[in-house]
Parts: structure tokens; sequence; C-alpha cells
């Protein structure tokens, strides 16, 4: 879903910096659904980031305890 929703708005993106604001606004605004994309692909991104922390504050927590027991 990440990779799909990245290419679609990797088509409409304009990366130069005059137009990377314009870029967005006409994704949001002119292209059918492009509002939709975009917060598709922030909230997967904001998820995927929430994920990793917590697998990382997982694995410290039970490192912690493993030193205990030892």
């Amino acid at each position: 879903m990440q990779v799909i929703s990245g290419l679609l708005l990797s088509l409409f993106y304009e990366s130069r910096r005059n137009f990377s604001f314009d870029s967005i606004q006409y994704l949001i605004i002119e292209v059918n659904n492009g509002w939709l994309i975009r917060l598709i692909h922030f909230n997967i991104v904001s998820l995927f980031f929430i994920l990793v922390i917590l697998h990382i504050l997982k694995a410290l927590f039970y490192f912690r305890f493993r030193l205990k027991k030892v």
C-alpha cells in the first residue's frame, strides 16, 4: 500500500524549490482523490514509525528484565 501511494504521489510531485508547494496544492485540489492518496500515504508512514518505536521499546524492555534474572 505504501509503495502504491508513493508512486501515485510521485506522478504529481515536482521537487524543484519553486514548484514543490504548488505541486502539493495541485495534488490536493485538482487531482481526483489526490487528498485521499496523500492522507493514506501520510497515515501509513506514521503508523510504520509508531510500530518501529514500539518494537524498539519492547526489545529494550525485555532485554532489561533478562539481565536482572541472570
